[in-house]
């Protein structure tokens, strides 16, 4: 950065990364100066919201300005600032935009619930979570299970918002949670049952709404998303079977109200907090303001006037929310954690790691590393299996309960060494096979896979490894495979992971803790 620049790092909520990157592009371009006449550069990085603000906790990226997705952020963020260090994380916040959580949900789905004639929303969402025969219990027989989704509380706005809902629905308050609302038998219980529901968690609330339009109903029956995702499904590029509808909770939901605040850490300088102000007059602005609405967001600024494709043309209602939830304390939201940590879909996870040859030194040290995290981000109620793999495949434990055995896999892992060539398919179709024969009710069936080359000793081709493994009604087993390393067949490994709705997820010495991490999301 030349001295003439100053240069202000943003870091944000991934849901409005197409409204930031276009305005701050434009920004940039404007040359705005502070008052010694420096020009502010804005390099402004999406994320997910608690990946975001644990990053500046953890002194990892030293960003001056933060925008997540949600207030609840800010005020889990700042409550543990305040515990380490006696200081909030991020000053006072302003609402850059504004979106509706929703429940998006295919339009035949949801008029057999009654949309349209009368008001829905966690209620339904119970019932069908609890009808065992699924979609049959409306006469559709053929659209099988209802299949929900959310992504994880912990490090997505959307799936924190979607747990504060809950609890409030099935308490039948609006405001003033308490620890008692929060532990009572019946939120417990209704709790349990809408996640028993979830076909898996994640970390983007993106990933989310693309897989459900890009792969429909067989998927997701319905998702917690953002109102702008919904109206985002009406682009072309998606050949929708259905159109998507929002539903706005009748229970009440949350405003996802984009807060933004300077970071109050000592890399945060005068000049940096100058160039934030000039920097957020400018989004707050009514020319940026009205951009957003072309990207589906509310603008902050009630004054401005909604237009398309905030309409019913774009499967919503801009007369919508008319019932809002508060917002709890900190405490309460950590209560809630609690809950969900001992009442969520659990895991019954095979990992499977390349130990071949090629995987000697740096790289296998670190994948150790990177699948201890792993480990570790899972919960006790979780079951894991650990596959190694290189011309031979060697079952090293089997759906072992990581409560009582966690520290016999993690022994398993550091004793791990590299040699020979590589079974990949043969590999991944023993773990995919186990867990189809020895299923887990109630769990989330995955593998987890690293390779890092091709495969050259496997005995199944790949396109029989291919049919084997395709999602069904009947089978919905995940395949997350790392693609380790520049040598990884990594147009394969996106071709395994197409068949079962996930992705391929690159990795390197450098970051395949992170990639480990990432993957941890979905349980």
């Amino acid at each position: 950065m030349a001295n003439d620049q100053i240069e202000l790092v943003f870091t944000y909520g991934s849901e409005k990364e197409n409204w930031i990157t276009a305005v701050t592009k434009t920004f940039n371009q404007g040359h705005f100066k502070i008052t010694s006449g420096k020009v502010i550069q804005v390099t402004a990085i999406p994320m997910g919201s608690g990946e975001a603000t644990q990053e500046l906790l953890e002194g990892k990226r030293q960003a001056h300005l933060c925008s997540p997705a949600s207030a609840a952020f800010i005020e889990l963020a700042n409550a543990e600032s305040a515990d380490q260090g006696g200081k909030n994380l991020i000053g006072p916040t302003q609402s850059l935009v504004r979106s509706p959580v929703v429940i998006a949900m295919w339009k035949p789905m949801a008029e057999a619930l009654g949309w349209g004639k009368k008001p829905l929303g966690w209620a339904e969402i119970f019932n069908m979570a609890n009808q065992p025969e699924g979609w049959a219990a409306y006469d559709n027989p053929e659209w099988g299970k209802f299949k929900f989704g959310h992504t994880h509380p912990k490090f997505s706005n959307s799936g924190l918002i979607s747990l504060l809902a809950e609890v409030y629905a099935g308490s039948g308050k609006t405001k003033n949670l308490t620890a008692a609302d929060v532990n009572n038998s019946d939120v417990r219980h209704y709790i349990e049952t809408i996640e028993k529901s979830v076909v898996h968690y994640g970390s983007s609330t993106g990933f989310f709404g693309d897989k459900m339009f890009t792969y429909g109903p067989a998927f997701l029956s319905a998702a917690v998303l953002y109102e702008n995702l919904v109206i985002d499904s009406y682009n072309p590029q998606y050949k929708l079977p259905f159109p998507i509808v929002t539903i706005y909770p009748q229970e009440g939901t949350f405003w996802s109200d984009h807060p933004i605040g300077v970071v109050e850490r000592e890399w945060v300088t005068e000049e940096h907090r100058q160039a934030a102000k000039v920097y957020i007059d400018y989004l707050l602005a009514k020319p940026q303001q009205e951009k957003a609405i072309s990207y589906g967001f509310r603008p902050a600024d009630n004054n401005i006037q909604l237009t398309a494709p905030i309409d019913e043309a774009h499967g919503v209602n801009p007369t919508e929310p008319t019932t809002l939830l508060e917002v709890p304390p900190a405490y309460i939201i950590r209560e809630i954690l609690t809950l969900w940590n001992e009442r969520k879909k659990n895991a019954n996870v095979v990992l499977a790691l390349d130990i071949s040859g090629s995987m000697m030194g740096d790289k296998l040290n670190h994948a150790r590393q990177g699948a201890l995290k792993f480990l570790q981000a899972l919960g006790d109620s979780d079951n894991v299996s650990l596959l190694t793999f290189n011309h031979e495949i060697n079952w090293l434990a089997k759906q072992l309960p990581l409560k009582t055995e966690r520290q016999f896999i993690e022994k398993k892992i550091n004793n791990l060494f590299a040699s020979g060539n590589t079974a990949l398919y043969d590999a991944i179709t023993e773990a995919y096979q186990y867990l189809k024969k020895n299923p887990q009710a109630e769990k989330i069936a995955a593998v987890v896979v690293l390779s890092d080359g091709q495969d050259t000793s496997s005995q199944l081709k790949l396109e029989e490894l291919l049919k084997q493994i395709q999602l069904t009604e009947a089978t919905s087993i995940l395949i997350f495979p790392i693609g380790y390393g520049e040598d990884a067949d990594k147009t394969v490994l996106a071709n395994i992971a197409n068949e079962t709705k996930t992705k391929v997820y690159p990795g390197t010495v450098q970051d395949i803790e992170k990639v480990f991490l990432e993957i941890s999301t979905f349980f």
